[in-house]
């Protein structure tokens, strides 16, 4: 039984106090799940900035929290480690998000688009009772029953968008070649070098899988 198919039965069998509720909830997971997405994306941007500059940072002591650097070859070691957290982080976040979005899409069409076609799942009724977020407004640049032209004007918008996810990884290598060159001189180097590489393989294994699974269901 695939996901859509339990939602269905769920929908099915229970009254509509039941679905109201559990929608009300996705919705509110959904916001908590898309601000963090977005805080996520935009922590990267810093790191990466962060990552660009840190061979050029003079540092006499620079305090996080608890911990203080006084050395700047420190920050580039462990900017790696940073960077491949936070893209893990948000690749769970961004999968979690698309699971939940399957259930609301499905249960926000039962409630609110029951007059229009059934296999429609992101009717203008649904779209507009989903909760902002930046990822989300990029795939409405091709709006419902579009025309050719804009289809093919929203995918030509789409591409470099779709391009920019490959970028993280383009970062985690030029890290992780970076850590191997200059700094690969004792535990802490090789600790940085070896744990980045295990987490970004974790996260390739991840996006790797669910792609072959979205394969098998529709196929």
């Amino acid at each position: 039984m695939t996901n859509s198919e339990k939602i269905d039965q769920f929908i099915a069998n229970n009254d509509q106090s039941t679905i109201k509720d559990y929608h009300d909830k996705l919705f509110e997971n959904l916001t908590v799940l898309n601000e963090k997405e977005d805080k996520l994306i935009v922590w990267q941007i810093v790191i990466i900035f962060l990552y660009l500059f840190a061979g050029n940072l003079k540092i006499e002591n620079l305090s996080l929290g608890p911990v203080s650097i006084t050395d700047s070859s420190l920050l580039s070691k462990l900017i790696p480690l940073v960077f491949v957290y936070v893209l893990y982080d948000l690749n769970s976040v961004s999968h979690q998000k698309q699971e939940i979005l399957v259930a609301f899409n499905i249960i926000s069409k039962s409630r609110f688009d029951k007059m229009f076609k059934q296999d429609d799942l992101n009717n203008y009724l649904t779209r507009i009772y989903k909760p902002y977020a930046f990822t989300n407004s990029i795939s409405n640049f091709i709006r419902e029953k579009a025309s050719l032209v804009e289809i093919i004007f929203g995918l030509l918008i789409l591409i470099p968008a779709m391009l920019i996810w490959t970028i993280p990884f383009v970062i985690v290598f030029s890290m992780i070649r970076d850590v191997y060159i200059n700094h690969f001189n004792n535990l802490l180097d090789k600790l940085s070098f070896f744990v980045t590489i295990w987490i970004t393989l974790v996260v390739a294994y991840q996006m790797i899988a669910r792609m072959v699974m979205l394969y098998r269901k529709e196929n």
